[in-house]
């Protein structure tokens, strides 16, 4: 009794494994996480989701694990079914497959194209054929019962073993990616350095710039980073969006760029008289967190915020956002007694904190020049040489399977009425076929005539 429920489950999970509505199943299930896991954004920090979605839907994404769902079981569970059932069901027909391109042992009397035709010789007859077929790249072979079989195109019958091949790879790459693969992000001012610990090494950007079309409008931007690992620059390269930079198993791209939230680059900066209500002398330009001297004052930039904001409450200065709506830079002031030791100073009203100075003359900002950031996202596929190998495989199979034809040619001998039976039988392309099949015979036929 226990046996029988055994070979019933045993025989069940084989029909299952080997069944191509499972395949379809599995591949509309990947299909669907791949268009759920397009349609919320992946790997952001889970208070994305809570402002993006709110607390009820948030709390479910994150549950399901939608917010990273290319690595999840979602995907990982599909995927290995689906690989399961490719290489029963490819395990299953390989010997049909096998058979099929193997030696018969005697004529085949079944083909649908033949041809029969009377012969003065038959040593003459097989030679002649034999000629007439290796000229058409036809493989020769003589049977048991004397009649000779002919075929080509071998490899083409085992297209679709190469293709299920080659989706296996992908898929098992795939799954590489999934399970051990990661990604992350990181914005570095340019000139500055930032340790990425994934590579043990620390990445600067020496420079970012931006490439413009005609009209003015950006046309690509790109930067020079340098790979700085024990004090020392191990690698050089130039990156844009579509030229990423690999290093030690990780992938580099040009993911964005902006302007520097926190740092500007340099700043021109004016003396101004209170009493004249006028400027004084020539601007001069003041770089971040470097002194320079302007009339009784020196100065330093040691501070900035692109959207000033004071908390009251707090007591301290932030921004309302990282666009520069409100942007005021904060100066370090030696001068005059009296004079605040730090002052802020808006872009966007100038001479507002005129009051702020003791002396007859005060400083003002006029203008500044900001820090460009680049965005780098780096990640990291173990998979992704397999992904790519399997789909170089996955041509060369669709190659085997479209446009290579195995064509069988059997010829046999009637001694009493001294004529020749030709045969044949194709797979796929079976016009063709019929067409070349007739021009080996009409081959024959004009040999036997001279």
């Amino acid at each position: 009794m226990l046996l029988d429920i055994v070979k019933h489950i045993v025989k069940f999970v084989k029909n299952l494994f080997s069944s191509t509505k499972l395949g379809i199943f599995l591949l509309l299930v990947i299909v669907i996480v791949a268009i759920a896991g397009t349609l919320v954004e992946q790997g952001k920090p889970i208070q994305y989701y809570y402002d993006l979605y709110g607390s009820a839907t948030a709390g479910w994404i994150i549950r399901l694990s939608i917010d990273k769902i290319f690595g999840s079981l979602w995907m990982i569970i599909p995927t290995s079914l689906l690989i399961v059932n490719l290489i029963y069901a490819t395990l299953s027909r390989l010997p049909v497959m096998i058979k099929s391109v193997a030696l018969p042992k005697q004529f085949h009397h079944n083909s649908k194209i033949n041809d029969k035709f009377l012969i003065k010789d038959k040593d003459v007859a097989i030679e002649n054929s034999s000629t007439i077929l290796k000229s058409y790249h036809y493989k020769i072979y003589t049977l048991e019962d004397g009649s000779l079989f002919a075929h080509k195109g071998v490899v083409s019958r085992f297209g679709a073993v190469v293709v299920h091949l080659s989706i296996l790879i992908v898929l098992f790459g795939a799954l590489l990616g999934a399970i051990y693969g990661y990604k992350n992000y990181i914005a570095i001012d340019s000139g500055d350095t930032e340790l990425v610990p994934e590579i043990n090494a620390s990445i600067k950007v020496d420079r970012f710039w931006m490439n413009y079309w005609p009209d003015g409008s950006i046309k690509q931007y790109n930067s020079k980073l340098s790979i700085i690992k024990n004090d020392k620059v191990v690698h050089t390269q130039t990156i844009d969006v579509n030229h990423p930079m690999d290093y030690a198993g990780m992938r580099f791209f040009q993911a964005g760029y902006g302007k520097s939230y926190d740092k500007i680059k340099e700043a021109v900066v004016v003396l101004y008289d209170r009493q004249k209500k006028n400027v004084i002398g020539e601007p001069i330009v003041v770089q971040w967190n470097k002194w320079r001297t302007i009339g009784p004052y020196d100065i330093k930039i040691v501070d900035f915020v692109p959207d000033f904001y004071f908390d009251a409450k707090k007591g301290y200065v932030t921004s309302k956002s990282l666009e520069y709506n409100n942007p005021a830079v904060r100066l370090q002031v030696k001068g005059p007694k009296a004079t605040p030791p730090f002052i802020w100073e808006f872009l966007k009203y100038p001479g507002f904190t005129l009051r702020s100075f003791t002396g007859k003359d005060a400083v003002i900002v006029s203008s500044i020049t900001p820090i460009y950031y680049t965005g780098l996202q780096y990640a990291k596929n173990p998979g992704a040489n397999w992904i790519w190998f399997g789909s170089i495989i996955m041509v060369i199979g669709f190659i085997m399977s479209f446009f290579m034809y195995y064509r069988r040619i059997y010829i046999t001998f009637d001694d009493d009425e001294k004529s020749l039976l030709v045969a044949g039988v194709s797979y796929k392309q079976k016009d063709l076929f019929a067409k070349e099949f007739k021009k080996i015979c009409n081959a024959l036929k004009k040999v036997e005539e001279k």
